[in-house]
C-alpha cells in the first residue's frame, strides 16, 4: 500500500511540475529562442511563425537572416516579429511559406535568392506536414520553444561574451570557414525560374496589401555589387514592383557602425542585435517609401 501511494505521489508531482512548466513556457518565461542545432532552430521559428499570435512583420531569408532574433525588434515598429530565417535553406523556401500565410510587412532576403532546393528543405517540408508538427500546435509543451536544453543554451549565448560586447572576429577565407553554414549557389540554378517565382511570391503578398521590403544582409564575404547576380536580380524586383531595397550593410557603414562576424558569414550577436535595431530605424523613417508597394508587373 505504502508502494502505491509513493507512486501516486511520484505521479501527482510530476505531472503538477508538468502544468507548472507548460504555464512559464506559455507565458514566455521559460522560452527558447535559439536551440543548439540547426534543426531544432527552424522548429522553434516554424512553430512561432505558425502556432503563436500572429505576427505583425517577418523576416524570410538563409540562416544569415535567423540571427535577426524576434527580441531584438521588441520596442520599434516591427515588434511582433516572426523569424523565418531558415537555418540550411534559402529565400524561396521561406517565402512559399509566407505567400500563403500573409503578415502585414514582409522582408525578404535577398542574398540568398540564386540558393537552389536541398535535401534540409526537403526535410523541412516533411517535417511541416508530419504528425508531430501538426500536434504541437495544440501541445505547446511539445514545441521546440520548450526543450529545456534549447532554453539551456538560449539563456547561455544571449549572456555570453558574444552577446554582450561581441567578438572582433575578421571575416575568414572562404576555405576556412564551415561549407555547410549556407548551401551553396549554383550557376545553374536556373535565374530567370528564379525571378518568376519571386515575382509571383511578391506580386502574391502585394495582392494581399502586405508590405515588401527586399534586404541585402551585411556580409564578411560580400561581393561588388556590379558582380552580384542576387543583387541585380533584387534591384530589378525593386524597380518592377516598387519596392523599398535597404542595404543593410551600407547603412550601418554609413553610421560608422562597426560588424563583427563568427564565421565571416553571420553577425556576432552584438551586431545581429545592433543591425536589427537599426533595420527598424531605416524603416520608420522610410514608412512612406515602403508602403507604396504596387504590382506594376503583367
Amino acid at each position: 500500500m505504502s508502494r502505491n501511494r509513493q507512486a501516486l505521489s511520484i505521479l501527482w508531482l510530476s505531472i503538477l511540475l508538468a502544468v507548472a512548466y507548460g504555464l512559464l513556457a506559455r507565458a514566455g518565461l521559460w522560452r527558447a529562442q535559439l536551440a543548439e542545432t540547426n534543426f531544432q532552430a527552424n522548429l522553434i521559428r516554424l512553430q512561432t511563425f505558425f502556432f503563436e499570435s500572429p505576427p505583425h512583420s517577418v523576416l524570410v531569408g538563409s540562416s544569415m537572416t535567423g540571427r535577426l532574433l524576434p527580441s531584438y525588434f521588441e520596442g520599434t515598429s516591427l515588434a511582433r516579429m516572426a523569424n523565418l530565417g531558415l537555418d540550411g535553406s534559402g529565400t524561396l523556401f521561406a517565402l512559399e511559406l509566407v505567400r500563403t500565410n500573409p503578415v502585414p510587412i514582409v522582408i525578404i532576403e535577398e542574398n540568398t535568392f540564386l540558393r537552389p532546393p536541398n535535401s534540409n528543405e526537403t526535410l523541412l517540408a516533411a517535417t511541416l506536414a508530419g504528425f508531430n508538427f501538426r500536434l504541437s500546435k495544440y501541445v505547446p509543451l511539445l514545441r521546440a520553444k520548450s526543450r529545456p536544453s534549447s532554453i539551456l543554451y538560449t539563456w547561455l549565448k544571449l549572456r555570453s561574451k558574444e552577446g554582450t560586447v561581441g567578438a572582433t572576429t575578421q571575416p575568414v577565407p572562404a576555405a576556412e570557414s564551415d561549407a555547410n553554414s549556407l548551401p551553396s549557389t549554383s550557376q545553374d540554378a536556373g535565374d530567370e525560374a528564379v525571378h518568376n517565382q519571386l515575382r509571383d511570391g511578391i506580386k502574391q503578398l502585394l495582392e494581399h496589401r502586405c508590405r515588401v521590403v527586399l534586404l541585402r544582409l551585411p556580409s564578411g564575404r560580400d561581393r561588388a555589387i556590379t558582380n552580384d547576380r542576387a543583387a541585380a536580380l533584387s534591384e530589378t524586383l525593386a524597380r518592377e514592383f516598387n519596392l523599398l531595397r535597404v542595404d543593410l550593410g551600407q547603412e550601418c557603414a554609413s553610421r560608422g557602425e562597426l560588424l563583427t562576424y563568427t564565421d565571416g558569414i553571420h553577425l556576432s550577436a552584438r551586431s545581429a542585435r545592433q543591425a536589427s535595431r537599426l533595420l527598424a530605424q531605416v524603416l520608420a523613417n522610410r514608412s512612406s517609401s515602403f508602403a507604396q508597394g504596387t504590382t506594376r508587373a503583367r
